[in-house]
């Protein structure tokens, strides 16, 4: 059991707090972060995410943030200043998309595998976490319910959309002992909505996870392996839900291919030669 709580408080742990066996608990380095043309993604793989934020969750730290990185919050990061701001002081920005991945690669600073945000968080439920589900609609919660035997589940809610109840629900969350609070309100609105709110939850984690909520209530299922490997997850979501997709998809993949396109080639004429490449090549 996770000695963070005291009659279900939050607590930040003072510099020389110890543990129920006396060790001093001590924040882990944050994972590496390259430079995308602006917006700063993690290094990592999936299992040390799952470690980190272990460590963020034992030590009792201020709640932090872990965002998505793909081409939808990509653009929106480029288009709103508030938006780049929050995934760039995000604990966890990992590369979610297939085209940022790439991206990545060809711009000399490789992230690492893209990282499926269903997978990461079906990797956090077989851990001993206590979960909090905040998003979505009453029928998909109840579907996800049904369907997530053996997870700690310390809550669950599908917001209106007001002031009042919005101060609500963070006092239900803050109550509710969650280890991780994962919000599904959809891009930008869910990670500007963590942002916002984050110094008055009480709760170690928060994760934006978008669509997931509708993947684990089988709402949705994931695109057949060949299809993931190739890099058309895309195409098969938006064959599912073609009317609400479409024209987010038609927007937001032409703005990123021109975003990294223009990044490229600035960096290219403005550095020319191996130097050029060892800088692109460097961590943040």
């Amino acid at each position: 059991m996770i000695p963070r709580r005291e009659h279900g408080k939050f607590r930040r742990p003072a510099s020389d707090e110890r543990d129920i066996q006396g060790n001093v608990m001590e924040r882990s380095p944050d994972l590496p972060k390259i430079d995308l043309f602006g917006i700063r993604i993690t290094r990592a793989t999936g299992e040390e995410i799952v470690q980190a934020s272990r460590d963020a969750v034992r030590t009792g730290r201020r709640a932090e943030t872990l965002l998505a990185v793909n081409a939808h919050t990509y653009v929106e990061a480029r288009r709103n200043t508030l938006m780049g701001r929050v995934l760039n002081e995000a604990f966890i920005a990992w590369p979610d998309g297939v085209a940022v991945a790439w991206a990545a690669r060809l711009s000399g600073r490789p992230t690492g595998p893209r990282i499926h945000g269903h997978d990461l968080m079906l990797r956090f439920l077989r851990e001993p976490f206590s979960h909090y589900f905040y998003g979505s609609t009453p029928e998909v919660l109840a579907d996800m319910r049904r369907r997530l035997d053996g997870v700690r589940i310390a809550g669950m809610q599908s917001p209106p959309l007001t002031k009042r109840a919005e101060r609500c629900d963070v006092s239900a969350i803050n109550n509710s002992g969650a280890d991780i609070l994962w919000v599904a309100l959809g891009a930008p609105k869910q990670e500007l909505w963590a942002h916002l709110n984050r110094d008055r939850i009480r709760v170690p984690l928060i994760v934006c996870i978008g669509a997931a909520f509708e993947l684990l209530a089988g709402r949705f299922s994931r695109a057949p392996r060949l299809l993931q490997r190739a890099g058309l997850e895309w195409a098969w979501r938006l064959s599912q839900d073609p009317a609400r997709l479409w024209r987010r998809y038609v927007s937001t993949n032409g703005a990123f291919a021109a975003h990294v396109l223009g990044g490229l080639l600035a960096h290219t004429f403005s550095r020319p030669g191996p130097a050029s490449h060892m800088h692109m090549g460097k961590f943040m």
